[in-house]
């Protein structure tokens, strides 16, 4: 008997699966897509600039900074050995004047902020020094004149101790105030990346209070630091033209 003939199986489909495009091909002719993508490279392009700036303008306060910080603390280190005498008094708000100082110590010191694994940029500059004579005030007052005087010493860091007379209910009536003739003064020199400037504030330089002042990262140089030397030294100083207060 003849063979049956095998069963053969259907032929396969001979057309492809159809092939995704690419990601970034634009579909022809979309007018749409073609703004977006300007749009978004424009906006790329704005935040690398950016980007760019900021930095050009972190490494220019930050050397600013440097140079102020290896001033101060090479003049600290001189003033520190030569103790010179500080010629202005110190009027403590018409009760007594500070005079007769000498420069005792002073101390420069310096933040950096760390931005990456090799990079670091100085982010503030501090000095701190005391001026000192060889005597001691004292000084009484009755209530409320003596509240005053109280708080007036705590808020320019005078060192006092009171001695203070109560009536029978317990309250102060008079106090008698002994400090030491010695100022504790300082300054603040720090970046607002914000504006582009910096930022130096002041405290019992010159004389007690505080003074803020604003100026370029470009206006520290060899000049303005002299000149900020002088004026905490008690001499004449051209500061206030170099540099713009604000307080």
């Amino acid at each position: 008997a003849p063979t049956p003939a095998a069963k053969t199986a259907p032929a396969a489909a001979t057309s492809a699966a159809p092939v995704a495009p690419a990601a970034d091909a634009p579909a022809p002719g979309s007018s749409l897509l073609a703004s977006l993508k300007q749009q978004a490279l424009a906006k790329l392009e704005g935040e690398e600039q950016k980007t760019s700036q900021q930095s050009d303008q972190l490494k220019r306060t930050s050397d600013a900074l440097q140079r102020a910080f290896l001033y101060l603390n090479e003049l600290a280190r001189q003033l520190n050995v030569l103790k010179p005498p500080y010629e202005k008094a110190y009027s403590f708000f018409g009760v007594v004047d500070f005079d007769g100082m000498n420069w005792e110590e002073g101390r420069a010191d310096y933040r950096v902020q760390q931005v990456s694994t090799e990079e670091r940029f100085y982010d503030q500059v501090t000095m701190r020094y005391r001026l000192v004579a060889p005597k001691q005030f004292r000084v009484t007052r009755d209530n409320p004149a003596q509240e005053k005087l109280r708080k007036a010493l705590f808020d320019h860091n005078v060192a006092f101790t009171a001695d203070e007379e109560k009536n029978d209910r317990a309250r102060v009536e008079r106090a008698t105030f002994t400090f030491p003739c010695e100022i504790k003064a300082g300054l603040l020199l720090v970046g607002d990346l914000a504006s582009g400037e910096l930022v130096l504030k002041t405290r019992n330089i010159e004389r007690f209070g505080t003074m803020e002042f604003r100026m370029t990262p470009d206006a520290i140089s060899s000049e303005s630091l002299d000149e900020l030397a002088l004026l905490i030294l008690g001499k004449p100083s051209r500061l206030a033209q170099l540099f713009r207060r604000i307080s």
